[in-house]
């Protein structure tokens, strides 16, 4: 009697840890201010050598570079898709001009999503956001032009995903103005229909985030094989972006391969930011030892001050430590081999400081600045 009723503590004692977790997890409502910690140095981020600035760091329309102007009608201001997609608000200076890809009306299940019908809409630069489609795309982007594709995290809304998305692509556009570059915005329903987060809903978008790699392999297929593609993941986008390029490189996600070509010899980069899966998920022979092995190089966000993933260990019994706190270990590093000198932790704490949502990322230029040679590509000169 006396070990059934241990056991039930350490089960009840595990079931609140978890639960806290996934409080937490829930995004704080309101403007995002970045929170002053006290480490005592400022780190130093490697700034790329970019040539010439252009003054007042804004991205001037002869700067854009040119996607297209979308025939046929807008949405009116008060049109709202069935997925909850609507049009943006106008945002001043620069003018946002990118797409969105929205897997939030399909199946999340990895046995059923081998569709692609994602929807497609395209954000004009006078502030307009017009539906589109597959092949209205395909003919906007530019065969040679660098894509970067951002995937957010967990318990964001259509309409967040939507604000963020305009004050993404000015804080990305911002730091290399003169270089040219294609956006697009990737949303999956990871908004919780509940108020209560509970260890099932956390592990659940979990497993969401990385069954949207079919989808997202489906999309980066269908570009121009001449674009090279930086994936930035934020979260659970994160896993997105492992889950994907482990696709790509040969590897199973829920049991399930990818059997399509998305362009022979393509050249991908990849943005891990407060990436929210274990540590050692990318090393050879784990759960995405796949990824490493499609990518020139993957530039890791490491926050160590961020409360979210340093709670993530408590989500369920023997996980390891996310790798968005830790970085790549000195263990992992090995295990990784040659491919090692393909990762690189960026130290943004100081940046960030104890906050996790993605908008105390995009308020920081210097971030953005960091992590040009990745989303450009943006060689070593």
């Amino acid at each position: 009697m006396m070990t059934n009723r241990l056991g039930s503590s350490d089960k009840l004692n595990w079931f609140l840890c978890v639960t806290a977790f996934a409080v937490l997890m829930t995004p704080l409502v309101g403007s995002a201010q970045t929170v002053n910690t006290h480490y005592s140095q400022q780190p130093a981020l490697t700034l790329p050598d970019l040539g010439e600035e252009h003054e007042g760091g804004e991205v001037q329309p002869e700067y854009e570079v040119h996607q297209g102007q979308m025939p046929g009608h807008s949405f009116d201001p008060a049109y709202q898709s069935p997925h909850g997609i609507t049009s943006t608000p106008v945002i001043s200076h620069p003018q946002p001009c990118y797409w969105i890809a929205s897997s939030r009306g399909l199946p999340q299940n990895a046995a059923k999503n081998r569709c692609r019908n994602l929807e497609y809409f395209h954000r004009l630069a006078d502030g307009r956001l017009q539906c589109t489609n597959l092949p209205m795309l395909r003919s906007q982007i530019i065969p040679g032009v660098p894509v970067c594709i951002f995937i957010h995290g967990a318990f964001v809304d259509a309409q967040s995903h939507q604000y963020e998305s305009a004050r993404t692509y000015n804080w990305i556009r911002q730091a290399a103005p003169h270089l040219p570059i294609q956006v697009i915005f990737y949303t999956w329903p990871s908004d919780a229909s509940h108020k209560v987060f509970t260890p099932l809903l956390i592990n659940q978008r979990g497993k969401w985030a990385a069954n949207n790699a079919f989808y997202l392999a489906d999309l980066i297929g269908q570009l121009p094989p001449e674009c090279p593609v930086c994936l930035v993941g934020h979260s659970h986008g994160a896993r997105t972006t492992a889950a994907t390029l482990h696709l790509l490189g040969g590897g199973q996600v829920a049991g399930y391969t990818y059997p399509y070509n998305t362009g022979a010899h393509r050249r991908y980069r990849a943005v891990l930011a407060a990436a929210a899966f274990d540590r050692h998920w990318l090393n050879p022979g784990q759960k995405y030892g796949r990824a490493m092995s499609q990518v020139e190089g993957v530039v890791n966000l490491q926050n160590r001050g961020d409360w979210a993933l340093n709670l993530y260990p408590f989500r369920r019994p023997f996980s390891r430590k996310a790798i968005g706190a830790t970085g790549f270990t000195r263990w992992d590093r090995t295990r990784l081999g040659y491919e090692s000198c393909k990762a690189i932790d960026l130290d943004v704490t100081y940046y960030v400081g104890l906050n996790h949502t993605w908008p105390h990322y995009y308020e920081e230029p210097t971030i953005a600045h960091a992590i040009v040679p990745y989303t450009y590509f943006v060689d070593q000169r």
